[in-house]
């Protein structure tokens, strides 16, 4: 054993003089060689990170519901799990699967939900805003009374799927698929709905103010009632619509397709009806 004031000879190059080092200042290569140290092999792989074990709990009791891996929510599978009223905020869970999972009232604010499985998913009454759900699977899923504002559900499959009540202020819901969806009365102000399928969609007294439907189609929609002010739908097919009553005051229907669409007590003050398609034998709106 070495005393504190016992002393290491380094030999620093050959020929020199040995170099005197305290033992009580000398560095750990020093006092263990190089010998000691760790050797990687360029072909060794690297370590798995170390378990970053996070707590989901309940956003109103506190309880706990899960405690899981950080690393490995992508892609996890999920599936039917309960996590009603969790705090998954700012949570990676792309392309995990959560079909059949209740969700509802959970805290998924800003969370990447990118290619998820969430058919037949719980999310009633789920707080969202800016969310990333591009290309997920929503199918049938319950979004009643949904926070999604400014969520991004591009090229999302949203057939069948319930949204009644749902706020989607700000949307991007580019090429989506909604149809037979049910979004009355959502809110879509301001939604980004461009080339999106609503076939057969129900949007009954739905606030679609502003909201931009080019190229969107909606044979067979129903949107009595709905508030279409200074949307556009340019190019967007209304073959067979239920425009009863809609108000479509300052919206750009340039070129859009209304054979046999019901516009029986629609709104079309100052409309832009340039090139707009109808059925020869049905009656023009009156502006």
């Amino acid at each position: 054993m070495l005393s504190r004031k016992s002393s290491v000879k380094l030999e620093v190059a050959k020929g020199s003089p040995p170099t005197e080092c305290p033992v009580e200042t000398l560095p750990a290569k020093c006092l263990h060689g190089a010998e000691n140290a760790p050797r990687f092999h360029p072909n060794d792989s690297a370590p798995d990170p170390a378990p970053h074990m996070i707590e989901i709990r309940n956003r109103y009791t506190g309880n706990l519901l899960l405690e899981v891996d950080a690393h490995t929510l992508m892609r996890a599978n999920l599936r039917g799990v309960a996590l009603g009223g969790a705090v998954l905020y700012q949570m990676n869970l792309q392309g995990a699967d959560l079909r059949d999972a209740d969700l509802a009232n959970a805290d998924l604010t800003e969370s990447d939900l990118a290619g998820a499985l969430l058919e037949g998913a719980c999310l009633t009454g789920a707080y969202m805003p800016h969310a990333d759900m591009a290309k997920a699977n929503l199918r049938g899923a319950d979004l009643c009374r949904a926070n999604l504002e400014s969520v991004n559900l591009s090229h999302a499959d949203l057939t069948g799927a319930r949204l009644i009540h749902a706020k989607l202020f700000h949307a991007n819901l580019q090429s989506a698929h909604l149809a037979g969806a049910f979004l009355c009365p959502a809110s879509l102000v301001g939604a980004d709905l461009r080339r999106a399928h609503l076939q057969g969609v129900d949007l009954r007294g739905a606030n679609l103010t502003r909201a931009n439907l080019s190229q969107t189609n909606l044979f067979q929609a129903n949107l009595e009632g709905a508030y279409l002010t200074g949307a556009n739908l340019a190019e967007a097919v209304l073959t067979s619509a239920n425009l009863f009553r809609a108000d479509l005051c300052r919206a750009n229907l340039t070129r859009a397709v209304l054979f046999n669409a019901n516009l029986t007590g629609a709104d079309v003050r100052e409309a832009i009806l340039t090139g707009t398609v109808y059925d020869p034998m049905q009656q023009q709106p009156v502006r």
